[in-house]
């Protein structure tokens, strides 16, 4: 009981606290990572097959 009644505290402050803005910041700061990353392997990519 007292596992799920500290649970239920933490998701209702997650709540209370949720900013929709820093939410999109977050996504868009995870979207730009991966973006980044496939760069990455992309220019390596090329590099080891000589121009594929």
């Amino acid at each position: 009981m007292f596992k799920s009644l500290k649970k239920l505290r933490r998701s209702w402050s997650d709540y209370v606290n949720f900013d929709p803005e820093a939410a999109q910041l977050a996504q868009a700061g995870d979207l730009i990572d991966l973006e980044m990353i496939q760069r990455d392997l992309d220019r390596r990519g090329r590099r080891s097959y000589g121009g594929y």
